[in-house]
């Protein structure tokens, strides 16, 4: 039994580090577009394809990727909500980095089971297609500047690709023209829907049902396979697609308080903690109102704008913001039949905690949701303001995720590991402090990031493939630092010296930095000694036995 437990815990735990180059797809499927010359940013496209199948297949596996996020539907059913993690997952070629000139990246794809939702005979696959055209001011994107959707299936003896045989269309009911909220940090942006230009969406009629008459719609063209820009190549996602918990009613709306009449007030329909969320309603209007959909959070810069039609109408925002509480503005006269939100996040937080004290476990709840509701793309300072990948939060987080989260939470710390050091300067090895789009030194958040990101992250999982890539560049780093005649190490300024948000340019600056050098001193040297690799241990021991001294 216990030789069994062995064999069982050993395969589990290859298959958790073993390279993506073992697993990469040999792509026949292009990516494809309508024809155009270029992309406006904030566009939505509509894509179709009906195949044919002699049986249910047992299983099929798709890879999908878009730039920049994709719904799937088969045969009517939504089948990804919100596909295509941004921000990564490499740069085309390593280079020299400047701040605010991002480099070429490479895509991610995603991996989805499809089985359960083909059948025999006709199936219709339809996807709708996001792209930003906009990296956000923090660099949590880094944009193809071109609109683009790839898929490719294996169903039974049937390769299902995208290719021109596709038809497209541009969505007309999402405008283009959205003028974004200040600060213009987010790369996402608001929603101006019009309901008038709809295609039936949520509807039994919608452009994603089997049946619906497309003879209109165009063409796809193709650009290009894989690995040819200026997609680039496609690396599979480490991080699973995300989990989508359903529409649920507000703690404060429940199904028995509908329907009813809009009085024009604003309506806030509370949810039952803190969440990232799209608003859902379902209302009865005429044609030509304004309805507006916004977050009580300070901070939060996404809101939707959507036009009515005549009659009983459905609604989902997909452009996703943080709430505790919706606030729904309908004008006088409106008739709401429900409103809805639908939660979505990465993983699931099955750790647990409870004490007699119930002080101590509302902290934890509220801890474990602020890790919860900060990670997506990436691990993220704000699900706001920013949504940035700044190290030195990704640092803070890892502290508790192994307590908080599965291993989707696991697998979004490496991929900040990965993005964050394969978009470091090429030349001097300094991290890119907030990739992978934005580049800048922040000596404090790096340190802190090779011993509470990097080496905890080892620690708590032993995949030992990440830690043979990182190893490299925390050594390097470490080298930038010289020694001074007391012992201390020389300080380093950066783009940013920044440690906290208490009193600055304190005479603390220099001790925290010296501190946190120690730390990813000794970090770097269980990461050596890890790895059996004796070349640097001298270097460690001088530097860490020089810091002692002056303690």
């Amino acid at each position: 039994m216990r030789t069994k437990e062995i064999i069982i815990a050993s395969i589990m735990l290859l298959g958790s580090v073993l390279p993506h180059s073992a697993l990469a797809v040999e792509w026949a499927a292009e990516w494809i577009w309508a024809k155009e010359r270029f992309t406006d940013p904030n566009t939505w496209m509509a894509l179709r394809k009906e195949i044919s199948l002699d049986e249910k297949p047992q299983e099929s596996l798709a890879y999908i990727s878009a730039d920049t996020k994709y719904w799937l539907w088969i045969n009517g059913e939504l089948v990804v909500f919100e596909g295509s993690y941004t921000g990564g997952p490499s740069p085309v070629k390593p280079a020299p980095r400047t701040d605010f000139f991002p480099i070429a990246s490479n895509k991610y794809y995603d991996q989805v089971d499809i089985s359960q939702y083909l059948t025999e005979g006709t199936n219709t696959i339809a996807a709708l297609v996001w792209y930003y055209g906009d990296n956000g001011q923090k660099g949590t994107h880094i944009s193809s500047n071109k609109g683009g959707f790839i898929f490719q299936a294996n169903v039974g003896d049937t390769q299902v690709i995208s290719n021109d045989s596709w038809k497209v269309s541009p969505h007309p009911a999402y405008a283009t023209k959205v003028t974004k909220q200040s600060p213009y940090r987010v790369a996402a942006w608001n929603i101006n829907y019009d309901a008038r230009n709809s295609m039936g969406d949520w509807t039994d009629n919608a452009w994603y049902m089997p049946g619906y008459d497309d003879t209109s719609w165009q063409q796809a063209k193709s650009l290009h396979r894989p690995p040819r820009a200026p997609f680039n190549a496609l690396s599979q996602s480490e991080i699973p697609i995300l989990n989508n918990y359903g529409l649920a009613y507000c703690e404060n709306y429940p199904a028995s308080k509908f329907p009813f009449v809009s009085n024009g007030e604003t309506i806030k329909c509370v949810l039952d903690f803190n969440k990232n969320v799209t608003p859902y309603f379902d209302i009865e209007a005429e044609q030509g109102q304004t309805v507006h959909i916004d977050s009580n959070m300070r901070l939060n810069t996404i809101e939707t704008e959507y036009t009515t039609k005549e009659g009983r109408q459905q609604f989902e925002s997909y452009s996703w913001f943080n709430a505790r509480t919706i606030e729904y503005t309908f004008p006088k006269g409106v008739t709401v039949h429900s409103l809805k939100y639908r939660w979505t996040g990465v993983g699931s937080t099955p750790g647990h905690f409870e004490a007699d004290d119930t002080w101590f476990t509302r902290i934890w709840q509220m801890a474990e949701n602020t890790l919860y509701i900060c990670a997506r793309d990436n691990f993220m300072d704000t699900p706001d303001r920013e949504r940035g990948l700044w190290i030195g939060d990704v640092a803070d987080q890892a502290s508790y995720l192994f307590y908080s989260m599965d291993k989707p939470g696991r697998d979004l710390l490496k991929k900040a590991i990965k993005v964050t050091l394969a978009f470091s300067d090429s030349e001097t090895g300094i991290f890119a402090g907030l990739g992978p789009g934005r580049f800048r030194e922040l000596p404090a958040q790096s340190l802190q990031f090779i011993e509470q990101g990097i080496w905890h992250y080892y620690y708590n999982t032993g995949d030992r493939e990440t830690l043979e890539f990182a190893y490299p560049y925390v050594h390097k780093y470490l080298t930038l630092w010289g020694t001074r005649e007391n012992g201390l190490a020389t300080f380093r300024s950066g783009a940013w010296k920044w440690t906290d948000w208490g009193p600055q340019d304190t005479i603390d600056y220099d001790v925290i930095q010296n501190a946190l050098y120690y730390s990813a001193l000794v970090s770097a040297r269980k990461m050596a000694r890890a790895l059996g690799n004796d070349t640097h241990l001298s270097f460690y021991d001088s530097r860490i036995a020089a810091l002692k001294n002056r303690v």
